[in-house]
């Protein structure tokens, strides 16, 4: 048995993506790095031109097929289409 943990925002934006479920981050988080001047400060640096998009995946990319439910703040539900679709119809 496998369950992933996810909010309504991920499963909404990304049901079309079944059948591989994936998680999704900020994308600060590859826009920009942390690191020491020489004086010792830590400073947040931007790596990539002002406006770029960037997609941040997370680490983990399951199959679907290997799910056997979701857990989200709305409760647990199977990881089949019609389910997530019956739990988060108002949002879809």
């Amino acid at each position: 048995m496998w369950y992933r943990v996810l909010d309504a925002k991920s499963i909404t934006e990304h049901l079309q993506t079944i059948p591989s479920i994936k998680e999704f981050f900020g994308e600060d988080e590859v826009r920009f790095i942390r690191g020491k001047t020489e004086g010792e400060e830590v400073i947040k640096v931007q790596v990539v031109p002002d406006g770029s998009p960037a997609l941040n995946y997370g680490f983990d990319v399951t199959p679907a097929r290997l799910i056997t439910g979701l857990i989200t703040e709305r409760g647990i539900c199977k990881a089949e289409r019609e389910e997530i679709e019956s739990m988060f119809e108002d949002l879809l």
